[in-house]
């Protein structure tokens, strides 16, 4: 799961909610920045001699991988699955 420019707190929850409901989930999260380019053009019924604005920001991301199968415990940002006293199993889908 990635997400970036205003959503990483909605992703982090996503995760954890997922955590909560499936056994085993292991997870890496990693952070980082993404280059956003934003370009304005001036509008037509405006002075002609008007130039177009370019503004590149940086914005922050988060890449949070689960996995039910065993990811590498060395890595950076990996947690290991939630004890099984913690994990309540979602059966609304099983109906």
């Amino acid at each position: 799961m990635l997400n970036s420019l205003e959503c990483p707190p909605q992703a982090i929850s996503c995760a954890e909610v997922l955590k909560h409901r499936m056994l085993g989930l292991h997870q890496i999260t990693s952070v980082g920045m993404t280059k956003v380019t934003d370009v304005w053009e001036p509008k037509l019924d405006v002075e002609e001699d008007m130039d177009r604005v370019q503004v590149i920001r940086r914005v922050p991301n988060v890449t949070i991988t689960l996995s039910l199968d065993p990811l590498d415990p060395q890595a950076l940002g990996y947690q290991p699955p939630l004890p099984e006293s913690e994990v309540t199993p979602d059966t609304s889908m099983d109906e």
